[in-house]
């Protein structure tokens, strides 16, 4: 096995998302913030095909060939939208700014939380999951976030590992206003 390489273009733009991008975003430029996000693009069809062929190999999808390429294509938009999205919602500041319209099932939450007990909170919609999770959290409802582990190789460079992945990990526990375990 080859030692991962010391520098990746992955960690060039993790180096400018966690640091110039969260600084601007501090200071209120969310516009520019998003205009700068299209440099993401560049990087996209090769995501995208990769997300592709990851959908059809999970044959029990039911994603058809056709499919696949456009799914793939929106979801990474999301994605994006949603990274960029963090950057507001990682300052302390952004907790005026939330506003809810109602999340189904707060009763639960409620009747669990007068009971001492904890319940495992479901979200589906990937892109609206650090939002509820940080109202949610601001509102007394103590969050745990457990998600899949991103693979040591998958693309960290030995710096991006020794340097950015652990002020990623302090990134996301920022955004959900809780302690987190985020592998």
């Amino acid at each position: 096995m080859r030692p991962a390489p010391l520098l990746t273009l992955d960690d060039l733009f993790w180096f400018l998302y966690l640091y110039p991008l969260r600084i601007l975003s501090g200071l209120g430029f969310q516009e520019l913030i998003y205009r700068l996000g299209g440099l993401y693009n560049f990087r996209v069809k090769q995501r995208a095909e990769l997300a592709a062929d990851r959908m059809l190999a999970a044959s029990s999808a039911g994603i058809t060939a056709e499919a696949a390429p456009r799914i793939a294509r929106r979801m990474l938009a999301n994605s994006k939208s949603r990274m960029l999205d963090d950057l507001t919602l990682s300052w302390p500041s952004c907790v005026p700014k939330l506003r809810c319209a109602g999340i189904e099932g707060l009763e639960h939450l409620d009747r669990a939380k007068a009971a001492g007990r904890g319940v495992v909170v479901l979200t589906a919609h990937f892109c609206a999951t650090r939002l509820a999770k940080r109202y949610l959290a601001t509102h007394g409802y103590p969050m745990l976030t457990v998600r899949d582990r991103i693979g040591v190789g998958d693309w960290w460079g030995r710096l991006g590992r020794r340097f950015l992945q652990p002020r990623r990990l302090q990134f996301l526990r920022s955004i959900t206003g809780g302690p987190n375990d985020f592998g």
